[in-house]
């Protein structure tokens, strides 16, 4: 017989462990957005390589949370659109 009781406690401890990593993930993500968000709300011209250094780092963030399967691909595109559309219409007002 197999022993169902120490497999559902098994299961909720790589439950708990899941849910605690993927949540510190999510964190990150989020972290790096609104790094993103600060520095091109920050953007001169000298400053311009920080902002596409912090929305590298955003994409690559959001990128491997899809590959970890923490969020889904659509809302990472929406994500990393919305990020891209922030820099673009500041860089293109030019107001830095």
């Amino acid at each position: 017989m197999v022993n169902k009781k120490s497999a559902a406690q098994k299961r909720i401890r790589t439950s708990a462990r899941n849910y605690h990593q993927n949540r510190a993930y999510k964190t990150s993500v989020k972290t790096a957005i609104k790094n993103c968000i600060s520095s091109t709300n920050k953007m001169s011209i000298q400053k311009y390589d920080n902002v596409l250094l912090n929305l590298a780092k955003a994409f690559s963030k959001i990128d491997k949370s899809v590959k970890r399967k923490i969020i889904h691909r659509n809302k990472a595109a929406r994500q990393k659109a919305y990020l891209f559309k922030i820099v673009k219409n500041k860089y293109i007002e030019g107001t830095f």
